[in-house]
């Protein structure tokens, strides 16, 4: 029976996400999907705590649309619940600080529980640091990364959230920003680096407008 139960604390009544169905039920199915121990997937390791899935899967299991699918997504992300990897053919989902209240006592094999609240939110030791070998299947020439980011509408909508900007502007912002690498003598990247970067690139993108310059943007 051992990986065929998660633990669940009541102290999710109190989690902010409790009464948005879509989210806590997600939330939930995202545990359940989540491997509790290390394994291999298509000679990739998937940590303990992450799983291999797509938005359209994860709607099909649940019977809701995708759109519902990607606004509850965006709240876990927004609020750390979960960690979002996409490339092409799959998305990488860890739960957050999974450890935490999902451990294992070498002694007995027992899954204890320390559930979150809103001050403790539900997160894994086995974070996106940890997953760098599924990071670098998406390092690849810039343009190939650009449109491969481009498609990945989760982190696009985040981003539009977390600046208050239209997506027509990420996206134009987005075009500028592989000309900016381009300009630097940038021929290939990672995913990983070209999301965070560009992440950096857009909060300045404003006040750099006005000197016309990203010379300070660290790589």
């Amino acid at each position: 029976m051992k990986g065929n139960y998660i633990s669940l604390n009541r102290k999710i009544l109190d989690w902010s996400w409790y009464n948005k169905p879509n989210t806590c039920r997600l939330f939930i199915h995202i545990l359940l999907k989540a491997n509790y121990k290390d394994k291999k997937w298509e000679d990739i390791l998937i940590r303990r705590g992450t799983f291999i899935t797509s938005t359209d899967k994860l709607a099909k299991e649940l019977g809701l649309t995708r759109q519902k699918v990607r606004t509850a997504l965006l709240n876990l992300t927004r609020t750390k619940e979960v960690t979002i990897i996409t490339n092409r053919k799959y998305s990488l989902i860890t739960v957050n600080k999974y450890d935490e209240y999902q451990i294992i006592d070498k002694d007995n094999q027992q899954i204890t529980n320390r559930q979150p609240t809103d001050n403790q939110q539900i997160t894994t030791t086995n974070n996106v640091n940890n997953v760098n070998n599924v990071n670098n299947v998406v390092v690849g020439n810039i343009d190939i990364i650009y449109k491969d980011c481009l498609r990945d509408e989760l982190w696009v909508e985040h981003l539009c959230m977390s600046t208050k900007k239209k997506k027509t502007e990420v996206v134009n912002t987005m075009a500028k920003f592989v000309s900016f690498l381009k300009d630097k003598g940038e021929s290939s990247i990672t995913t990983r680096k070209f999301k965070s970067t560009f992440s950096a690139f857009l909060r300045k993108h404003e006040d750099n407008k006005k000197k016309n310059r990203h010379d300070d943007l660290i790589m």
